[in-house]
């Protein structure tokens, strides 16, 4: 049997983790309700942006830098 002391420990420390894990699960909600990327930045950017094209670019010159580096 455990000693009281021992015991009312090891249910604070229940008690923060089922506190950690509710916080958790409320957070994922939230993130869950928010809207997508694409729709918060639907309107603020050219219907004709090549996202795909800008990333090749950016990521060229990485490579290019890498490369040059010593």
């Amino acid at each position: 049997m455990l000693h009281p002391r021992v015991l009312l420990e090891r249910l604070e420390q229940l008690e923060r983790i089922i506190r950690e894990l509710k916080e958790q699960l409320v957070n994922q909600e939230q993130v869950s309700q928010r809207a997508s990327l694409y729709g918060a930045w639907k309107e603020k950017l050219p219907a004709d942006l090549d996202v795909d094209a800008m990333l090749t670019e950016i990521r060229s010159g990485w490579t290019r830098k890498l490369k040059e580096a010593p």
